[in-house]
């Protein structure tokens, strides 16, 4: 277990492709799909679950039936409002009782929850799992061997796409305490009393066109 503090959305980016490509440095997956306990791998079968739900409609006999269910229990609360209060009570007290279930994960900006969502995050789905994919197969087939043009979330980052080759393939995240662009490393620096934080050249070669890009 390490913390690290994620200081902009760049480090975001890379801290949530080098987690969830875990499972395919270390030969455990060789698809995305494959990556068991992983986001990315919760997040597909989520996908996928929707795209099934949406070729599905339920029948009008489904929803008549909800309907009355629905009607059925309106009634019964307004006759027994005494027993609907006991439900309740037992109903918080299963849940105090019940273990602790992980929170659900931020959703990405094309997804259906990202509108009620303050948190989400500020990214499609699509350009992630492209971005994970591009990385991915260079991580398979060794270093040096990217292929085609880097995605679309690498240049909107201003990150280069050698540098962040290496840092996927390497021991990457492991030693630095703050992740971020380089000015807001040096910002970081100076809201903790500090003259530097550690990995201000790995943040200087891995956001090289960040300063091209904040012009």
């Amino acid at each position: 277990f390490k913390s690290q503090a994620l200081l902009d959305e760049a480090a975001l980016l890379t801290c949530m492709t080098y987690v969830d490509l875990n499972p395919v440095r270390a030969g455990a997956a060789k698809r995305l799909e494959d990556a068991e306990f992983t986001s990315i791998h919760e997040r597909l079968e989520a996908m996928g679950a929707r795209l099934d739900a949406s070729e599905g409609e339920a029948s009008e006999g489904d929803a008549a039936e909800a309907t009355s269910s629905a009607e059925a229990w309106s009634t019964h609360v307004a006759e027994h409002p005494s027993s609907t209060s006991a439900s309740e009570a037992s109903s918080s007290e299963a849940e105090a009782k019940a273990p602790l279930r992980p929170c659900p994960l931020a959703p990405f900006a094309d997804e259906p929850a990202a509108a009620d969502r303050p948190e989400a995050l500020p990214m499609t789905l699509l350009d992630y799992v492209h971005l994970l994919d591009w990385t991915g197969r260079a991580l398979k087939v060794g270093a040096g061997s990217l292929a085609g043009p880097p995605p679309t979330l690498l240049v909107r980052a201003g990150i280069d796409p050698h540098a962040w080759e290496r840092m996927m393939t390497g021991s990457g995240l492991r030693y630095f305490g703050v992740v971020g662009r380089p000015e807001a490393m040096r910002e970081r620096a100076a809201q903790t009393d500090r003259k530097w934080v550690r990995g201000q050249a790995v943040a200087r070669r891995l956001f090289a066109g960040s300063a091209e890009r904040a012009a």
